[in-house]
């Protein structure tokens, strides 16, 4: 089951990351996206893909990795 949630900070990205993480005991990632016009204001993606595909005018990176096996 594929999960693509945005939140407006860590905050609540990694509340909704461990809210999937517990119950799906499945591999989370929370992706911090940053526009190159606007990069103090950072937003987050929660998704169990560990790819996303983003347009040229960002950065992205994965920031936090839950992880069943561990």
């Amino acid at each position: 089951m594929n999960k693509f949630l945005r939140c407006d900070n860590f905050k609540e990205a990694n509340k909704k990351a461990t809210e999937i993480f517990e119950k799906e005991n499945i591999n989370v990632y929370i992706f911090e996206f940053r526009d190159f016009a606007n990069p103090n204001y950072p937003y987050y993606y929660v998704t169990t893909n560990k790819r996303i595909v983003h347009t040229d005018d960002k950065t992205v990176e994965i920031i936090k990795h839950f992880n069943p096996e561990n």
